[in-house]
């Protein structure tokens, strides 16, 4: 039975709808399009083809079209959208750009990237809605080369981009380094009168200062007709990270005095160069201290400047702390050596049910654990990094090699970095400064030779630890080599913490004439490093001359700092001049000796004990220094120099 030529079925269904309201007033198109916009797939594979529901046109056909589209927009579930598509498939519409563009996006929102694709291949004319959809899809999921190579295939197709391509497309040359293929789309980006599109503008923005080029970065900004948040947040982040506070915080002023009022991201992006009271203020009063990422970067601040009581006053007031809130502390306490409480907040955070320590918090306490010594804990800390998956990661893998080196297990530190798949120049760095902890001087050579041999490119790092490894061994020739193949590499120039190595490897073997030749011929500014080196080096050699002349050098860098004047007199002391160790002794008094006392760590039973010379607070003290007069006993009956 049909109704005025249209099928009973959607006749009845087109009463319902109506009566529910769901139909639209108006063309009878309208009202059969409003229709089909509630219709499921089960519907529609009921019905043979588009004349059978009464359109009789092309142009009612095409309508039929829109309600497929509709449907494909609002599931978002894999099998349905594979209905809808075998309903276009077999009405010959397939490659149609027009439906092939909605079923990329529905593929794409269902996860199904491999189908999505597949649909824009068959496409014989793809057109750039065509393409900003599977450009789209692909960013989704930040698959950049993907995006890079869409693009080449519509220049070469003479595609043109518009504004909804460019950004996707700025971003994916700005992920994958390629700066001159990112200037190029700049070039079409101005060509096609798209700069002021405040989006492109954006994504060029970014673009420009990830490659730390401030100068047209600022120009596309100065240029903007419209600017919003982002694009001013884009600056201000990017101006921070190149150091050019100045004009960061002239663009969050205009933000300011404008209408484009700072949010939280902005403030996010500028706490970095500020201090720790102004910045917070603004926080409090603009409400944003209720966001975690800003309590967080809050508390990074604080630590950063050495303000730990702050730090944890913040951390505690975060209500719903993040995985990267725990780190941030953890962090905060081993950048400021407070390693016994980075371990405490390792140990609360392992307790919260919420949250499981990651990479980051693994080698951020693994770094506490290498600068306390406590080989036990680090110990723990492995097995936790195997059984949450962790033991595979670069980051956590270097850190546990680093920590077995710095507690004595050189073995463990070598089987850690032989058992890695994928080791980076950081692994391979890591293990021959640990080589030069142990006194494995040729150890070290071998392992930066054979570094050299698979490819990698010694970067400052390596050269630094190979150095210290030479000097703490007396390998005298192989430093100078090493040091010397430094100045011919076109890589990497030497800095003042190098040549503080090479003065210290010069002290230990005696050659004080050519460590005082090297500093003279420094190009750089010599600095604290090199002259305490230069400093500890005359101790050892009785060389009083440079002693006081590499002391001045070091008063004037660092006044306040009293440790220079215990050296030189020590050296005078060395000397036999106890006159002038009396005036240097005086000098320090003058200024306060603030310099807190040496102090040693031992783990007994995974225990750490901390004692001072000749402490006596431990309540086996006696029977402590009776064992270390016995074995001070037979070191000295096996001609083994001690000193008790």
């Amino acid at each position: 039975m049909e109704s005025h030529g249209v099928p009973l079925a959607l006749f009845i269904a087109f009463s319902l709808l109506w009566l529910c309201g769901c139909a639209r007033i108006g063309h009878e198109h309208s009202s059969k399009t409003s229709l089909y916009w509630c219709l499921s797939p089960a519907f529609l594979r009921s019905v043979t083809s588009p004349w059978s529901l009464g359109f009789r046109t092309v142009g009612e056909a095409r309508l039929i079209g829109d309600a497929y589209s509709h449907l494909l927009r609002s599931y978002s579930d894999v099998p349905l959208i594979r209905q809808v598509h075998a309903r276009i498939i077999s009405e010959g519409i397939s490659r149609d750009s027009y439906f092939a563009t909605h079923l990329v996006k529905s593929y794409a929102k269902a996860g199904s990237y491999e189908a999505a694709r597949q649909v824009f291949e068959l496409v014989p004319e793809q057109n750039v809605f065509l393409f900003n959809a599977i450009i789209r899809a692909y960013s989704v999921k930040e698959s950049w080369s993907e995006i890079a190579e869409l693009y080449r295939r519509m220049e070469k197709r003479r595609v043109k981009p518009d504004g909804f391509t460019l950004p996707f497309v700025i971003k994916a040359f700005s992920s994958l380094w390629l700066e001159e293929e990112g200037q190029r789309v700049h070039e079409t980006a101005e060509r096609m009168e798209l700069l002021g599109n405040v989006h492109v503008a954006t994504a060029l923005i970014d673009m420009y200062l990830k490659f730390d080029e401030l100068e047209p970065a600022m120009e596309i900004f100065d240029k903007m007709p419209e600017r919003d948040v982002v694009s001013c947040t884009s600056v201000v982040t990017g101006c921070v990270r190149m150091g050019k506070y100045e004009q960061a915080f002239r663009i969050f002023r205009m933000m300011r005095l404008g209408d484009h009022k700072p949010n939280w991201v902005t403030v996010l992006g500028l706490l970095p160069a500020c201090d720790c009271s102004n910045i917070h203020g603004f926080v409090i009063k603009f409400g944003f201290d209720f966001w975690v990422e800003v309590q967080t970067a809050l508390l990074d601040m604080y630590a950063k400047y050495g303000n730990i009581l702050l730090a944890q006053e913040i951390f505690d007031q975060i209500q719903e702390k993040s995985v990267v809130s725990w780190t941030a502390m953890v962090s905060a306490y081993c950048q400021n050596n407070y390693v016994h409480e980075a371990l405490e907040v390792f140990r609360q955070m392992l307790r919260s049910s919420d949250f499981r320590p990651d990479a980051i918090v693994a080698a951020s306490v693994l770094q506490a654990c290498a600068q306390l010594g406590t080989l036990n804990c680090g110990e723990i800390v492995h097995g936790y990094n195997l059984k949450n998956g962790l033991a595979s990661n670069l980051l956590s893998e270097t850190a546990l090699l680093d920590m077995y080196a710095k507690c004595g297990s050189i073995t463990a530190a070598e089987t850690v970095f032989n058992g890695m798949n994928d080791s980076g120049m950081i692994s391979w760095s890591a293990m021959i400064a640990g080589y030069g902890f142990h006194g494995l001087g040729l150890e070290a050579l071998n392992l930066f030779q054979k570094m050299n041999r698979v490819g990698f490119v010694p970067d400052e790092t390596s050269f630094l630890s190979v150095l210290s490894a030479c000097s703490h061994s007396g390998l005298v020739s192989e430093g100078k080599e090493c040091f010397d193949l430094m100045l011919q590499s076109n890589h990497v120039t030497p800095n003042t913490k190098h040549y503080a190595c090479m003065v210290d490897l010069f002290g230990r073997a005696g050659l004080l004439d050519e460590a005082s030749t090297l500093v003279k011929g420094m190009p750089v500014e010599p600095d604290v490093n090199v002259w305490a080196a230069l400093l500890c080096a005359s101790r050892g050699t009785r060389r009083i001359d440079l002693a006081e002349f590499a002391c001045n050098k070091l008063v004037q860098l660092d006044s306040e700092n009293t440790e220079y004047h215990v050296l030189l007199a020590n050296v005078f002391a060395a000397c036999g001049r106890w006159e002038d160790v009396s005036k240097v002794r005086t000098t320090i008094r003058q200024k306060g000796d603030g310099k807190m006392p040496g102090w040693s760590l031992v783990e007994v039973s995974s225990k750490l004990y901390a004692f001072l010379a000749e402490d006596t607070s431990h309540p086996d003290a006696t029977n402590i220094y009776a064992l270390l007069l016995t074995l001070h006993i037979i070191a000295r009956d096996r001609d083994v120099d001690v000193w008790l």
